[in-house]
Parts: structure tokens; sequence; C-alpha cells
């Protein structure tokens, strides 16, 4: 009966070490990540937001998901590691959307990142934020243009 027992013990240690792997190849690269965004926090808040003096005030990396493992590498490092997706949030001080009252206040940016290591290719998306992004001020800038020019054809052909 030890002998049946001792072998099921085995099996699950057996199929829970790659689980453990993985989970400390996430823990690392959550750790890498964390320290990376915290160093470049100020760059990605200017090149996200559309703010006249607003400042980054830390970073949380909320989730990390690897995506997929290099072929043929074992996956206990995170060397093996070929894609992730990356959830983090940002915190600013700055003007938020929705508040003018408030001169300055705390904001907060989601982001979802999707890396491939192999391919150094990246994608960015905003999940969420309380403040004013850049790509919404170009939008508004297109359609500002748009209907000026439209308004401005419809006078000179006299409509």
């Amino acid at each position: 009966m030890w002998i049946i027992g001792g072998i099921a013990v085995a099996v699950i240690l057996v199929l829970a070490i790659p689980a453990f792997q993985a989970s400390h190849v996430n823990s690392a690269l959550a750790a890498q990540w964390q320290e990376g965004l915290n160093a470049d926090k100020q760059t990605l808040f200017d090149d996200l937001h559309f703010s006249l003096g607003g400042t980054a005030t830390s970073v949380s990396v909320d989730d990390l998901t690897i995506d997929s493992w290099k072929p043929g590498h074992s996956g206990n490092t995170s060397n093996d590691v070929q894609a992730v997706t990356v959830r983090f949030t940002l915190y600013w001080q700055g003007k938020v959307e929705h508040r003018p009252d408030l001169n300055e206040s705390i904001g907060y940016t989601k982001v979802e990142v999707k890396y491939n290591y192999e391919t150094d290719a990246a994608s960015l998306r905003v999940l969420d934020t309380n403040g004013h992004l850049k790509e919404d001020l170009n939008r508004a800038m297109e359609k500002a243009a748009f209907d000026f020019g439209r308004q401005i054809g419809k006078q000179i052909m006299g409509q």
C-alpha cells in the first residue's frame, strides 16, 4: 500500500514540475518587466498621453502570461520564452479627464503589451485610462481638419 501511495506522489510531483517551472519563469519575467517599466515610466507616459507637465509616479505589473515557448526548449528559464502578454497599470499625476475642477490628480492608464522575444515584434493596447491619450487628440485633429476642409470646399463651390 505504501508503494502505491509513493508512486502516486511521484506521479503528482512529476506532473507538477512543468507548472512549477512555468510559474518560476513567469515570476522572473514579471520582475524583469516591472524593473524595465519602472525605469521607463516617464517615457511611456509621454508617449501615450497628451499632457503638459504630467508625471509618471509608478507602474504595477498586473499580469504576465507566457504565450509560447521557443521550439525545442525545455521551458526552464526565461530564455526559453518566445512570446508574452503583459498587463500593467501606469500611475501618474496630471490633468485627469472629466475633472476640470482638479488642477492635478492621480491618474491611471491600464495597458496590454504583446511581445515576441524571437522576432522583437510588439503591440500595445490601452485598455483604460482617466487621462487624455495622444491617439484621441490625433483622431480629433483629423476629424477637425476633415470638417474644416469640407466646409471650405463647400464655400468655394457655393453650396
